[in-house]
């Protein structure tokens, strides 16, 4: 099984330094950014197909916040698993990001475990999809799925 591509998107350096070396100790590849507009760029230069999940600060500096960010993303990969940190977890910010098609919200400051068990479950389940997605294709093909 190849090793998944994870790319976090925060711009406080020191959470960014623990997730990162937290995961990393996971066995994920790790890329970072501390603004959208740099994420973006990873995105499009490592090629959606690279990146497999994304965590993404939702109250970022620069031109691009978090939900403008996750709505760039998911424009660039209608697939990508987003789970948005947040220390202001306003009730509006996260219904619009999950409408934005964020898979999950983490309220900040929390135990990395948690974010760790987070990721590992959206890992989990996109592998399931992916597993009835090709059983799906499997019984379409020998004609027994209508």
């Amino acid at each position: 099984m190849s090793k998944e591509n994870i790319l976090i998107i925060e711009d406080d350096r020191d959470f960014l330094r623990l997730l990162k070396m937290a995961l990393s100790q996971e066995g994920y590849s790790i890329f970072t950014a501390s603004k959208g507009e740099e994420g973006l760029k990873i995105l499009k230069d490592k090629g959606t197909s690279t990146i497999d999940l994304i965590l993404l600060d939702i109250k970022l500096r620069g031109e691009l916040d978090g939900i403008e960010t996750l709505k760039k993303a998911r424009k660039m990969d209608k697939d990508i698993t987003v789970i948005v940190l947040t220390a202001y977890g306003s009730i509006q910010r996260v219904e619009e990001a999950m409408k934005s098609g964020a898979y999950d919200f983490i309220n900040k400051p929390c135990p990395v475990n948690k974010i760790k068990l987070d990721v590992k479950h959206a890992f989990r389940l996109k592998q399931m999809q992916n597993e009835i997605s090709e059983m799906r294709s499997k019984l379409e093909e020998q004609g027994k799925l209508i």
